[in-house]
């Protein structure tokens, strides 16, 4: 029997856009004086109700007579413009003038002075706050607005301090590999950086040995779980993502900060091309000042997705120590996933020449005609070759026929059929004991970190909560709405596989998703296989994708700030 709506739940669906999952968010906010305070200023509903951004919140606002330019409007549509340019774009700082365009395309109907007016009321309330910018005004949110100059300190200081002499007794390492050494350890801050296949990870643990030689305390760390671990299994030395080793905690204050130090003389951190500026600036804070730190990356692969660009930055800041790698290792001659990523990423396929001409491919090429080829395609290839074997499958894009989403339906299908297994439903998602699912937030009380993959391996319906086993962590309880956070990872986007690499992958290229795919995404995806890169594309894609050149310039203070520190000396 459909229950009975109050007055309220009644007046909240009258509203265009509001269904009843959100009439009962929104209820469930304001209580008994929900109209009350919707009238008062629709807007509060950003950021305070799941779901909810600017447009839906418009939506309330034209329902409750809002002028097109009330200040309250004109306020959220600035914020959220901020937001997106920094959050969904990952700049630091913004132009006031593109501000002022992206808050205007928002806000249909408020005029330019509303919106300047709402700019400088943000700045006096201290909303978002004014930086400097090459040429014009800049502004951020608060969060960013010392971030750069911070970083940049904290780098510069031990840049300039002088590091180790360091015994390399690995008789394995290059001429190249053993100044890469000699160079980081001259300095307490440098960067090693190198294409997938060069020996990043081999002169990580000959430049551990060396420094535990000297009976520093070094301590590892990546960017995320999966690197973590494969640098713990590669070095022999013990690692953690960088949120477990600053003690990340619930309440976003980690355990070590400016006035308890993290106990270590090195921290090296792996996979730093993911390294985004907010998390730089807890790191450096939970350091000593003498304490060493060096950073290693890909330079090929994509930016993090939150704000900065940390290692980028960096690459170009000539005084910044900096050991490049660039040639290819006698083993990874022999990969053709290796030979044709560093191709593809310098705008070409590789000749016959380069790829190796013994022994079976590990790079295999399964064209299809249609989207509905290619998922055929790749459910085809998860039944015959990797039943009894893990592949983790890869995508550009969330929706469509060839996004995650739809992937993920058709191998829960194939993989985890219902089958008499327990089952709950949430929203539009099925979670049955079994399923592989992604964590997509931070959940420092309980260790696990966006990304984080595990296995459903509990249903109570009557808790409506799962139980999922997270690889190399706890297992969690997730009540309630508390779901929201999971989403299936059969199928995830080449974002999300950032830091990690896979036995195996699917790469699904479809048309539909050309305008995505670009020589650094292409690069990214062909990297994360560790022995097995399966590509399952309508023809022309490989090459479509070598030939979009096409990146986004993110803004950041980074440079400038350690331009700073180096001419106040």
């Amino acid at each position: 029997m459909a229950r009975e709506l109050t007055p309220i739940g009644k007046r909240l669906r009258q509203i265009q856009g509001i269904g009843d999952s959100f009439a009962d968010r929104i209820e469930q906010w304001g209580g008994s004086r929900t109209l009350e305070l919707l009238a008062a200023n629709p807007y509060q509903l950003i950021g305070e109700v799941s779901g909810i951004g600017f447009k839906r919140a418009d939506d309330v606002g034209r329902s409750f007579g809002v002028a097109p330019d009330s200040p309250d409007r004109a306020e959220a549509a600035v914020l959220h413009a901020l937001q997106t340019l920094i959050y969904a774009n990952g700049h630091t700082s913004v132009p006031i003038t593109t501000l002022k365009h992206d808050a205007l395309s928002y806000a249909k109907g408020c005029p330019n002075t509303a919106i300047s007016t709402a700019i400088d009321t943000c700045i006096l309330e201290e909303s978002m706050k004014v930086v400097p910018g090459p040429g014009e005004r800049c502004v951020t949110l608060p969060a960013f607005a010392n971030l750069g100059k911070v970083i940049a300190q904290a780098f510069y200081y031990r840049a300039i301090q002088p590091g180790w002499e360091v015994e390399l007794s690995n008789t394995s390492l290059t001429p190249t590999q053993h100044t890469a050494i000699k160079e980081l350890t001259a300095r307490r801050f440098g960067i090693l950086t190198g294409l997938a296949g060069v020996g990043k990870t081999f002169v990580v643990g000959s430049l551990i040995r060396g420094l535990k030689k000297r009976y520093l305390r070094v301590r590892c760390s990546a960017t995320t779980g999966r690197a973590a671990k494969r640098l713990e299994d590669l070095t022999d030395v013990e690692a953690s993502t960088i949120h477990r080793l600053i003690g990340a905690r619930k309440d976003g204050a980690p355990l070590y900060n400016e006035t308890n130090h993290l106990a270590a003389d090195v921290v090296i951190v792996d996979e730093a091309s993911m390294l985004d500026e907010r998390l730089a600036g807890m790191l450096v804070k939970a350091l000593h000042p003498k304490c060493a730190l060096y950073l290693v990356g890909d330079p090929g692969q994509l930016p993090p997705v939150a704000p900065g660009q940390v290692l980028k930055d960096c690459t170009a800041i000539p005084s910044i120590p900096h050991a490049e790698l660039t040639e290819i290792i006698r083993q990874a001659k022999g990969s053709a996933i290796i030979v044709t990523a560093h191709a593809a990423r310098n705008g070409r396929l590789p000749t016959l020449d380069e790829l190796p001409t013994t022994g079976k491919s590990d790079l295999k090429f399964h064209p299809a005609h249609s989207l509905l080829g290619l998922q055929h395609t790749v459910l085809t290839l998860v039944n015959e070759q990797f039943r009894e074997r893990p592949v983790q499958v890869l995508t550009a894009e969330h929706k469509g026929d060839c996004g995650t989403i739809a992937l993920n339906r058709e191998l829960q299908r194939y993989l985890n059929p219902a089958d008499r297994r327990l089952e709950i439903t949430h929203n539009d998602r099925i979670f049955r004991i079994g399923d592989r699912v992604m964590l997509t937030e931070n959940r420092a009380v309980d260790q696990v970190f966006n990304g984080d993959q595990g296995i459903i391996t509990a249903v109570r319906l009557a808790e409506y909560k799962a139980q999922v086993s997270f690889e190399n962590g706890p297992d969690i309880w997730f009540v309630g709405s508390d779901l929201n956070v999971l989403i299936h990872s059969w199928a995830i986007t080449i974002h999300k596989s950032q830091g990690s690499q896979y036995p195996a992958t699917i790469v699904v290229m479809p048309f539909a998703h050309q305008f995505m795919w670009t020589r650094e995404l292409l690069y990214t995806a062909l990297t994360r296989a560790e022995t097995e890169c399966n590509l399952v594309l309508e023809p022309g894609m490989f090459q479509k994708a070598i030939g979009n050149v096409r990146t986004t310039r993110r803004r950041t203070g980074l440079q400038d700030a350690y331009r700073e520190c180096v001419e106040s000396q």
